[in-house]
């Protein structure tokens, strides 16, 4: 899945070199960008899968593990929702119409976490500011996310976002695919394609303008 925004990309040619990843699990993708040759930044904000996840990191010089609750203001504790399939499905948000779609996903445990934007991230220096792709699975945060991160996405070199989104929100107060795109129109950020599951969500690919101008 994770794979698509490559093969498109690819086919332009602008394959991106740097990926900043947020909602990283337990890195299920380190190993493939990697091999991509692309050199990664994975944020995960549960503690005991950021482990994970920086584990996975070592074997890579080119990959970093960044343990952050990511949102659209710095320095606010919440209550980050752990969900019971491994942590997949946890959450900013309630389950609201997840709930539904899939009954037997629950949450177990809510830990405190303090938030943390994109735009702390690259001021802070723990991001570069010339990663050329994002990649957002958050679980509904997504919109959240992009109101923190304009600074990250008004940089020139950004070619593309790969953002889980639905028709309707699957998460309690989630956003839109239609929300994301006015998000990201301000920046020159496109949707080039999606393609809705049964469920109502997918994985939204936005390119800056990918036409002939």
């Amino acid at each position: 899945m994770k794979k698509n925004f490559l093969h498109f990309l690819a086919s332009i040619g602008k394959k991106p070199r740097k990926i900043l990843h947020v909602g990283a699990n337990t890195g299920q993708e380190v190993r493939m960008y990697h091999e991509s040759g692309l050199e990664g930044w994975h944020v995960e904000a549960i503690p005991a899968l950021f482990r994970q996840v920086a584990e996975k990191c070592a074997n890579y010089p080119t990959q970093h593990a960044i343990n952050a609750c990511l949102s659209n203001v710095d320095g606010v504790d919440i209550l980050f929702n752990v969900a019971s399939n491994d942590g997949q499905s946890s959450s900013i948000l309630e389950l609201g119409r997840h709930a539904i779609e899939y009954p037997a996903i629950t949450y177990v445990e809510k830990i405190s976490l303090p938030t943390k934007t994109i735009n702390r991230l690259i001021r802070d220096q723990t991001l570069p500011n010339d990663i050329d792709f994002l990649l957002l699975d958050t679980q509904g945060a997504e919109g959240l996310i992009l109101d923190g991160a304009d600074l990250f996405l008004a940089n020139d070199c950004l070619v593309g976002c790969q953002i889980e989104t639905g028709v309707v929100p699957l998460y309690e107060h989630g956003s839109t695919y239609l929300e994301i795109a006015a998000k990201l129109a301000p920046f020159n950020l496109h949707l080039k394609s999606i393609d809705f599951n049964s469920k109502g969500w997918a994985d939204a690919l936005f390119c800056k303008p990918f036409w002939t101008q």
